[in-house]
């Protein structure tokens, strides 16, 4: 069972779960509107806790995590190398799902200690890899990016994000998407008019730290193949998990395991 511990990063409070054991870490960025829960199955894992200490944390702004004055992209992303210094990781990798994934890409080069990076339905940025190239449109994208929406217009978006509409995560998202601060939806909004990224693909390779990403076969939101053509020169893998959607890590919850257990073991090699 992991223990809620909180501390003060970057004038903010932030709230993190840590479970398991061990001088080498897997520290987990959830995405957009979620919280460190989101990250559950992988935290109550037998297997990786004895192998880790296992850490997940609410962005500002998410589950019980403080507010921030602005949600810059760059800025989110800078709690991650103060929130590691803080816990003293000197060995660790880091595993994102969705936005998650662009903020760790953001803060790549920025990362004393990391041997690795496991991004679940990455969305990875760039000028040449907008938004638009992996964003799949359905009605109700748009309630990623503002304040509020209907109860009817949350419930299909979060439906896009699960394989079985029925899944209790559907629910679960609802609840953390209310729950965040809106006004980090109104900046990612801001954020993705006026490209306010860095080349993420540049930032992971300038790392020269080996790479996994994971799909879900069933993804929904995302161009699960937006990344098959990118240069040989990035270390990365590929895999894709049948029977799941945008939350592959909640969905099939062992074979996303057995992957990060077998990467988290390569790379700390």
């Amino acid at each position: 069972m992991a223990t809620e511990k909180y501390m003060t990063v970057n004038g903010i409070t932030i709230r993190a779960l840590i479970s398991g054991n061990g001088e080498k870490a897997i520290v987990f960025v959830h995405g957009n509107s979620c919280d460190a829960s989101f990250w559950a199955e992988q935290l109550n894992d037998d297997g990786l806790q004895k192998e880790y200490q296992l850490i997940a944390f609410d962005l500002p702004g998410h589950g019980k995590s403080g507010r921030h004055h602005s949600y810059q992209i760059q800025e989110l992303a800078s709690v991650i190398p103060e929130l590691i210094t803080q816990l003293q990781l000197k060995e660790y990798i880091l595993a994102g799902l969705s936005f998650g994934t662009s903020l760790i890409s953001e803060t790549a080069t920025a990362l004393k200690g990391c041997k690795g990076f496991l991004l679940a339905s990455p969305n990875i940025t760039s000028n040449a890899y907008p938004p638009s190239t992996y964003i799949m449109p359905f009605p109700e994208v748009y309630a990623m990016a503002v304040p509020s929406v209907s109860d009817e217009a949350l419930t299909k978006f979060a439906e896009q994000l699960v394989l079985d509409i029925s899944s209790p995560l559907v629910n679960e998202f609802k609840k953390s998407y209310l729950q965040t601060d809106p006004a980090f939806r109104v900046a990612l909004g801001n954020a993705i008019q006026n490209s306010e990224w860095s080349n993420e693909f540049e930032n992971l390779i300038n790392t020269k730290l080996p790479c996994s990403l994971i799909f879900g076969k069933d993804e929904k939101i995302l161009n699960i193949h937006y990344l098959d053509n990118y240069p040989d020169s990035w270390d990365h893998s590929v895999h894709v998990i049948e029977s799941a959607a945008h939350f592959v890590n909640c969905e099939q919850i062992n074979a996303f395991n057995k992957l990060l257990g077998d990467f988290a073991e390569k790379a700390f090699r």
